[in-house]
C-alpha cells in the first residue's frame, strides 16, 4: 500500500516554501507503513490560487527522494541521493548540484554546492562543526575564489535539546551584519521524517534550517541586532489540529499579509 498524504495550501511559504510544507503538515492516521516489502510515501500540495502544486516522494526508509514542483507551464524537480550507509550523498536542483561529506562519527561536515551551466562551473561550499553533544554548532558559507572568507555564517544555540535560537552574520559591505533569530515551537507531532540539512540548497545562505523534530514553528522572528528592528519576514502561525494532534489548519501572519492555509489528508 502507498501513503498519499495531499494538503491544499495557500501563500503560507512565500519566502521559505520547502521548509514551511515540510513544518505545516498531519495526518489523520498516524500509522507508519508496514515493513513488509518496498513502499513509499507521497507528500503532496495541492494547487490554490497561483500555487504550484509540489509533491515530496520519501522511500520505505523514510529518506526523501524527490520533490516536484508543478507550475502552468513549468515544472521543477530536486533529487536527493543515499549512499550505501543511508547517509544523505547529493542532491540534484537543475543546474546545481550538492554533494554531502562525512566525519569518522558520521556528521556531515561539508556540503560541495556545485553550479554548472553553458560551460560555466562554480563550487561554492558549506562547513559544519558540532558540539560535544553531536548537534550542529556553525555553519559557514564560503566561495572557490578565498575559500578562507566566511561569506554567511550561522551559529545555532540549544534549549533542553531544541534549537531554538540561531545567529547570522553576512559579512559584506562596510562590516558583519547580524541577526538574531529565535524559535517556537508548538511541540505537537509532525508526521513528516526528519530532514539532517536537507535545505542546504542555493537559498540556504538566506535560509537557515529549523529543528523539524520540535514540532510545527509557532513563531519565527528575525532581529536586526544593531537597531533591534524586526525583520518583515518574520511570521506567527496559529493551528487547528485534528483530534490525532497533527494541524489541519494554519494561519499565518507575517509583515507582509495573513494567509489561512487548510489541510486535508487521504490515503491511497
Amino acid at each position: 500500500m502507498i501513503k498519499h498524504y495531499l494538503f491544499r495550501v495557500g501563500r503560507a511559504c512565500l519566502f521559505l516554501p520547502l521548509f514551511c510544507t515540510l513544518l505545516l503538515t498531519g495526518c489523520e492516521d498516524p500509522t507508519q507503513p508496514e515493513n513488509d516489502g518496498p513502499k513509499k510515501l507521497v507528500v503532496k500540495t495541492a494547487r490554490t490560487g497561483d500555487e504550484p502544486t509540489r509533491e515530496y516522494v520519501f522511500d520505505r526508509l523514510g529518506n526523501l527522494t524527490k520533490v516536484v514542483t508543478q507550475g502552468d507551464t513549468t515544472s521543477w524537480k530536486v533529487e536527493y541521493f543515499y549512499d550505501a550507509q543511508g547517509r544523505f550523498y547529493r542532491q540534484k536542483e537543475g543546474a546545481y548540484t550538492f554533494t554531502g561529506e562525512y566525519n569518522a562519527q558520521n556528521q556531515l561536515v561539508k556540503h560541495l554546492a556545485n553550479f554548472s551551466i553553458g560551460g560555466v562551473s562554480e563550487d561554492n561550499f558549506y562547513l559544519h562543526t558540532y558540539n560535544a553533544q553531536g548537534q550542529l554548532q556553525e555553519t559557514t558559507y564560503h566561495s572557490p575564489t578565498d575559500p578562507t572568507y566566511v561569506l554567511y555564517r550561522f551559529k545555532y544555540f540549544y534549549s533542553n535539546g531544541v534549537n531554538d535560537r540561531i545567529e547570522k552574520t553576512m559579512y559584506a559591505g562596510n562590516g558583519p551584519f547580524i541577526e538574531d533569530i529565535t524559535i517556537t515551537y508548538d511541540g505537537k507531532k509532525q508526521p513528516i521524517p526528519y530532514l539532517p540539512l536537507v535545505g542546504v540548497n542555493n537559498r540556504f545562505r538566506e535560509t537557515p534550517l529549523i529543528e523539524y523534530a520540535a514540532g510545527n514553528v509557532v513563531d519565527y522572528r528575525i532581529v536586526n541586532r544593531i537597531d533591534g528592528s524586526k525583520n518583515p519576514t518574520s511570521y506567527n502561525v496559529a493551528y487547528t489540529y485534528n483530534d490525532q494532534g497533527y494541524p489541519i489548519e494554519a494561519l499565518l501572519k507575517n509583515g507582509f499579509s495573513t494567509t489561512k492555509t487548510s489541510y486535508t489528508y487521504t490515503y491511497q
